[in-house]
């Protein structure tokens, strides 16, 4: 439809042209082009008149050459429409394609955005967690640096009131003269030397003929090793006269069971200078610990 009008627009424009010329001669044109067409060539055109001023056929010929040569335009360009229409096509296609693929990887990267929120969302519960247990910790290592602080102050107070009172010898033992009471004075084994003197002396009271009678006390003296108690009495000066000689030995640890022997005793008599060396002066102090210890000790009376 288009080009039809150009075409008209164009005859049309040829003939204003030829109407400047002559009215007749234009008319006489006009009917033999429209019996012909503008697409013939003019030349063979027989219905004009020999003596037509061949100005109108030049006019005639140049309108065919514009008319052809916008015919052709307009073609080429029909064509480049064409051809520009196509590629209009193939990229709203492209488009389409990249915008489906873009909103694909779009979602994509939305569904990978969602699971790394929801992780970051899970280890910020966690760090929240971790940071309140690391609080609960220090208050609860607040307070265990409290008791440390006091246990370390008492420690401190009684190690100090350790120094000051009970030091360990080179022995291991702890001096006598830092004990309470009596330990101060006297050690263990001066303990058990008592107890066997005494354990002696009631041996005595029991072994001598008259008890022990008399106005005088009865004196216990250890037994000399290469003596007898005889002379033992006699060399005392005071308490000469011998009536018996008593060895002694006792456990220093309670009986376990019924018929336990917990110690021995001998009466060797006051001349009998052949007893065993149990001269109490041969042992050292911490053998009267010792079990199966024997000692011989002689009764003296004035």
């Amino acid at each position: 439809k288009q080009w039809y009008q150009r075409r008209v627009a164009i005859t049309a424009g040829g003939i204003t042209m030829l109407a400047m010329f002559t009215a007749p001669s234009f008319i006489f044109f006009l009917a033999c082009l429209v019996q012909t067409g503008v697409g013939e060539d003019l030349a063979d055109i027989t219905c004009l008149d020999p003596n037509i001023d061949s100005t109108l056929i030049q006019i005639a010929r140049l309108q065919k050459s514009i008319v052809t040569d916008l015919d052709s335009k307009i073609d080429s360009n029909d064509n480049q429409i064409e051809e520009i229409k196509t590629l209009v096509a193939e990229l709203t296609l492209d488009l389409g394609t990249l915008n489906n693929k873009s909103r694909d990887e779009i979602a994509a990267l939305n569904e990978k955005l969602d699971d790394a929120t929801n992780k970051i969302r899970s280890q910020e519960d966690q760090l929240e967690a971790q940071l309140d247990a690391i609080d609960t910790l220090k208050t609860e290592s607040a307070v265990t640096n409290t008791h440390l602080t006091a246990a370390e102050s008492e420690i401190s107070r009684l190690q100090i009131e350790l120094d000051q009172t009970a030091k360990l010898s080179g022995d291991g033992r702890i001096s006598s003269s830092i004990l309470p009471g009596s330990y101060a004075d006297y050690t263990l084994e001066d303990v058990q030397w008592q107890s066997l003197h005494m354990a002696a002396a009631a041996a005595c009271r029991g072994s001598t003929p008259s008890g022990g009678s008399g106005s005088h006390a009865n004196a216990v003296i250890p037994f000399k090793s290469g003596s007898n108690c005889n002379d033992m009495c006699r060399n005392s000066g005071l308490y000469t006269n011998c009536d018996a000689a008593v060895t002694l030995n006792g456990w220093n640890k309670q009986a376990a069971s019924d018929g336990t022997i917990v110690g021995y005793f001998y009466n060797y008599g006051c001349a009998n200078n052949q007893v065993h060396n149990y001269d109490e002066r041969n042992y050292q102090s911490d053998f009267i610990l010792a079990p199966s210890t024997y000692i011989t000790y002689c009764c003296c009376r004035k």
